[in-house]
């Protein structure tokens, strides 16, 4: 493909920085979400509160409420930026159909999708923006390597959602009845990840060669 048929260097530096800006967005998310998991999940003052909250009995209690509407709040920032980064993904790469980049990129996404966590993700994102929140459970621990605790979701409600198909039924049918959701989040993010390492080894190839070319242009932003 010629240099005329793609963006030029200071043109792709504005469609590059969308997609550096929705990975960092998503894995900012991803951290906060991880990072507030262990908070309830390991040994520590909002850990012990909860579970006993949890272990009350009560239908309503301000610490388990609190908690719920955080996990809720940082499960829905989580996927909404899933979903984010896979439309941005896709649309920088439509800058350079054709390629030996986009070849490869459609390849490793179906290798992704035929997985299936990340249409799972995609899935529950659709049904969380529109329908309702994912189904909690708790699972308590005695003597596991100091975890109190698991916030797990319910494997059988989610496989009884009107869109839960394809791919993302098959994944979610491999796994056990209550799925421990910061472990679908953690290893989508190694997925994620590597995709996003290669995105930025390609984009640092498809314009090496056209730096030099235009460095004269003073213009902010780094490609490599």
């Amino acid at each position: 493909m010629s240099n005329a048929a793609r963006p030029t260097f200071h043109e792709a530096i504005e469609i590059w920085e969308h997609f550096f800006m929705a990975h960092n967005v998503m894995s900012l998310n991803t951290e906060a979400l991880v990072e507030y998991f262990r908070r309830i999940c390991f040994p520590g003052e909002l850990a012990f509160q909860y579970l006993q909250a949890v272990s009350s009995g009560e239908r309503r209690n301000e610490v388990k409420d609190g908690v719920d509407l955080e996990v809720n709040r940082l499960t829905l920032n989580y996927l909404a930026s899933v979903a984010t980064l896979v439309d941005i993904s896709r649309n920088t790469i439509s800058h350079y159909a054709g390629t030996a980049t986009a070849s490869e990129y459609d390849d490793r996404v179906a290798s992704i999708r035929g997985r299936g966590l990340g249409p799972l993700l995609m899935r529950l994102r659709a049904h969380v923006l529109h329908h309702e929140h994912l189904p909690w459970a708790t699972r308590v621990y005695f003597g596991n390597e100091g975890r109190l605790l698991d916030i797990v979701v319910r494997r059988d409600e989610l496989l009884a959602y009107k869109d839960m198909r394809g791919p993302a039924r098959r994944y979610l049918e491999s796994l056990d009845s209550n799925v421990p959701f910061i472990d679908l989040v953690i290893d989508y993010g190694r997925e994620a990840g590597e995709l996003n390492a290669w995105l930025w080894t390609q984009m640092a190839n498809l314009h090496r060669e056209l730096k030099p070319a235009e460095s004269s242009e003073p213009r902010g932003g780094q490609l490599t």
